[in-house]
């Protein structure tokens, strides 16, 4: 098949294959792709709904650690004071806090007081039904012991009334301390409210089943599986995901239905279409521009290639060069054909050039012969006559070519008797042998001499080489007057020191040793062994510490007891140190006696100073001791006082809802006709709003309070973990919302990506600090905009800021207003009044703080303010751990 042709079809069948692997590698990568980022999103969404559901959980646990940590609680479980129950366990407690059920139980698991309430009427009502069996000891909510504290128990049940959320604890002082009186325990139903919460928070339709009743056919394979979430994919326009939650027992106890959109996946098929057509498009064009190329830039020029070939073969002439135009591989296809033809033309000239290099190799050899710098000479074994010699040796021996050629070689280079040549005569193997030259004048040279035999032209030959060796003998006399100098400076060196063999043997002692041991040198040398000046039971740590000094090479320090002849005792430094080279060892030995008895002084008024410090340090122990106690008082104060403040307000929130719930369903009616009885219930109505708003504001301030003291003692439950701050920044945005409303003139925006840095730390503290935050820009700006934005400032560090247009702060308050209880002079202008506690951005602080991180403000007086808040992420505390490993 001709190459045009093959060239068509391959083309036509590349369009085509390609069309089909486009098409199917789109839908594998680009689709699949679409469908993983679709299913992470949706994944994402249940389990913000799991957490949602988690932090209602959380809500209960919480009210339920600041009930069991009451005194009133406490004396209620052996009292069974009635007073606690008209105060505290009513149906305005249930209406404010959500609740359920609330019971108080003792240690056995009987009730002390246990009360639900009827969702349609709001009045109290039994106990959910199969609760109360499962507070019995060894049941699921009976708390376990550990460290011989009650553990606290929180989770989902499955009742015959529907899921239900519980938490119990036990019941304690308001100090904290034990031993538990009772048991406390809150819960309410997984219901129609609870559902509408998660589905406002989620912003998607949801729904809730349990798995003991009629689901849907996913929801049941849900249930049946090992998996947690499940997502229904077969309609193209709409997904259902589901969520299993268990519950105390590890089994099923709730699946969460979410309605999800489809838009990702039906986005990917359009973008899919739409890149295979376009690709089979370019192809086409493609094809056509390379199907051109083709025939005018490869075909026909092979063809004319092909021809100046089929000439060349059959009129073969070395002169004849092949001819092809423009610069490409069929042009260098041509010139490498003609270099062929050139290397065979330049082959019939290489023999020669090799004739040439053969003649002047040995020109060569013999310029390297007189270029070596050592002496060479050829000498007949018969005759023992000089055949011939180079320069150098012409050279050292003063005389000239002429001389030297043709004299026996015992009158220059071995001064022997003819007859007696240690080579040929006495067969002696010469290699480095010490002989000596004679030289011009019958001046000699020490040189080393090399003898072997060697053949030339087929005629055998001794080659004698040699070198001088005058520099050697002038080092060696110069090496023993430097012994003899070195051994000089040891005798007089200032330290007392010795040299020892191998089995420690003193080989040589100086002077200064002669002092220290009381004894001269001669009397000691290769008669002591070093450590005969030693007490006998350090003699065989000393042996061993001369060994690693010979052995390792490297210098030891020991700190001794030495005895000099006399029998006096002194105590040295010694250093040892092994000789490179021989295997002795150089010991020096510092005398500290004075030195020691001066430290020993030093000592002694040491352990007098530390025992002043000691009595002063207790003193101020004992003054930290008193200002812990105070603390705890304190503590114990605000936790009760809270109590105290928080039953009357429940109470008070509790009614004015229900009043106000009672006033629409039972007077509007009547007033709807009459005027001055419906600007008296409007009025009435009002009123119980300002109750509810006014009581919630106490609340606040009280939580507040309560938060704060918990923090600075040390007993805030921190339930660190690692999330994505994004989902915490869009809970906040959300909860902002209904203060919001409120202002028409100003609006939200956030800016931050959907993937952050993960950060290790307490979901709920991060969204109480970006709540905080967030209410503080809504009280201080009046119109315009609050900015939320995060994002990855450095490596390891994210920070958020919160930027309004408000009032501004000025700059002798910006770190004032951190500290507790400051109020800021830019008073609201509409209220004049403070708006809030005090205690908002020292909370932030703290909470901040505690992740080692830091918060600060940026403002201007009537140009708004920025706070900025850096916390360290997940990676940066790797970096940590992996810098204090090193």
């Amino acid at each position: 098949m001709r190459l045009r042709k093959a060239t068509i079809l391959m083309l036509i069948g590349s369009i085509v294959a390609l069309a089909l692997i486009l098409a199917a590698a789109s839908e594998l990568i680009i689709g699949s792709g679409f469908d993983e980022l679709e299913v992470e999103r949706d994944e994402q969404n249940l389990q913000r709904a799991v957490r949602l559901l988690h932090n209602e959980v959380d809500g209960i646990d919480t009210l339920v650690l600041d009930w069991s940590a009451w005194d009133a609680a406490y004396d209620f479980v052996s009292s069974h004071n009635q007073k606690f129950i008209d105060q505290n366990i009513i149906p305005a407690t249930f209406e404010e806090q959500g609740l359920d059920f609330i019971g108080v139980f003792t240690l056995d698991g009987a009730p002390v007081y246990a009360v639900g309430v009827d969702p349609d009427t709001g009045e109290l009502a039994p106990s959910p039904e199969g609760l109360l069996a499962k507070l019995e000891p060894g049941r699921i909510l009976y708390p376990a012991e550990q460290d011989g504290e009650l553990q606290p128990v929180k989770g989902l049940l499955l009742l015959e009334g529907g899921p239900f959320l519980v938490a119990v604890r036990p019941i304690v002082k308001s100090s904290g301390e034990g031993p538990a009186a009772g048991l406390l325990v809150m819960g309410k139903f997984v219901n129609q409210e609870t559902a509408a919460g998660l589905e406002e928070s989620l912003g998607l339709p949801l729904a809730v089943y349990r798995p003991d009743r009629e689901m849907p056919s996913w929801a049941k394979a849900l249930v049946q599986s090992p998996a947690l979430t499940i997502l229904d994919t077969t309609d193209h326009h709409a997904a259902k995901g589901y969520v299993e939650i268990k519950d105390l027992y590890g089994n099923p106890g709730l699946v969460i239905e979410l309605l999800l959109d489809r838009d990702i996946h039906l986005q990917s098929h359009r973008t899919i279409r739409y890149f295979v057509i376009t690709m089979v498009g370019a192809m086409l064009l493609f094809s056509a521009l390379v199907l051109l190329f083709i025939e005018t830039r490869v075909l026909s020029r092979m063809a004319s290639l092909n021809r100046q070939v089929g000439k060349l073969s059959a009129n073969p002439n070395l002169q004849t060069r092949i001819q092809l135009d423009s610069n490409d591989e069929l042009t260098e296809l041509a010139g490498g054909i003609n270099s062929m033809l050139d290397k065979i033309a330049e082959a019939r000239d290489s023999m020669y050039r090799e004739l040439d290099a053969r003649r002047s190799g040995e020109l060569f050899l013999s310029q390297v012969f007189d270029a070596v710098k050592a002496g060479i000479m050829l000498v007949d074994p018969v005759e023992f006559t000089i055949q011939d010699v180079n320069s150098f040796a012409l050279t050292l021996m003063g005389r000239t070519r002429e001389e030297v050629v043709g004299m026996r070689c015992h009158g220059v280079v071995c001064p022997a008797e003819a007859g007696r040549c240690p080579v040929v005569d006495l067969g002696d193997r010469m290699d480095h042998s010490v002989r000596e030259l004679i030289a011009a004048g019958g001046r000699t040279i020490p040189i080393l001499k090399s003898v072997n035999r060697v053949q030339r032209n087929g005629k055998d030959l001794l080659l004698e080489t040699f070198i001088d060796i005058t520099d050697i003998r002038d080092a060696e006399n110069a090496l023993k007057l430097s012994e003899e100098m070195y051994r000089t400076v040891f005798r007089n060196t200032g330290a007392a020191s010795i040299i020892v063999d191998m089995a420690g043997m003193i080989t040589m002692a100086n002077e200064q040793f002669e002092v220290l041991a009381g004894v001269k040198a001669e009397e000691v040398e290769l008669r002591y062994f070093w450590m005969d000046f030693f007490p006998q039971e350090t003699q065989r740590a000393l042996l061993a510490l001369q060994e690693v000094a010979q052995r390792e090479g490297r210098a030891q320090h020991a700190m001794l007891t030495f005895r000099t002849v006399a029998g006096e005792e002194r105590y040295v430094r010694a250093l040892l140190a092994k000789l490179p080279g021989v295997n002795v060892c150089v010991i020096s030995l510092q005398d500290l006696t004075e030195q020691q008895q001066t430290e020993k002084a030093l000592r002694t008024i040491q352990q007098e100073l530390e025992e002043t410090v000691s009595l002063r340090t207790k003193d101020l122990r004992d003054a930290v001791e008193e200002l812990k106690e105070m603390d705890q008082l304190k503590s114990a104060f605000l936790s009760s006082a809270s109590h105290e403040l928080r039953t009357p307000l429940t109470s008070v929130l509790g009614y004015a809802k229900l009043l106000k719930r009672t006033l629409r369903r039972h007077f509007w009616p009547l007033a709807k006709h009459k005027e001055e009885l419906e600007h008296i219930v409007q009025e009435v109505e009002t009123n119980f709003t300002t109750i509810e708003r006014e009581g919630r504001r106490l609340t606040q301030i009280i939580d507040d309070l309560l938060d704060l003291n918990n923090i600075e003692s040390g007993s805030m439950a921190w339930r660190d973990e690692v999330f994505n701050p994004a989902d915490v920044l869009d809970e906040a945005a959300k909860a902002i919302t209904p203060a919001l409303a409120k202002k028409e003139l100003v609006h939200l925006v956030s800016s931050y990506q959907r993937r952050l840095s993960p950060v290790r730390m307490d979901r709920l503290r991060l969204f109480q600090l970006l709540y905080n935050l967030l209410d503080n820009a809504v009280k201080f700006t009046h119109q315009g905009k609050i900015v939320l934005s995060a994002k990855e400032q450095v490596t390891g560090i994210l920070e958020i800021r919160v930027e309004d247009s408000g009032m501004g702060i000025a700059k002798d308050e910006m770190e004032s207003i951190f500290d507790k209880f400051y109020q800021t002079q830019s008073l609201d202008s509409l209220s004049e009044k403070p708006l809030g506690t005090g205690l908002g951005l020292t909370i932030c602080r703290r909470i901040v703080e505690r992740y080692g991180g830091r918060i600060w403000v940026e403002s201007e007086n009537g140009k708004g303010s920025t706070f900025i808040v850096r916390l360290p992420t997940v990676e940066a505390e790797k970096e940590l751990r992996k810098l204090a490993s090193e």
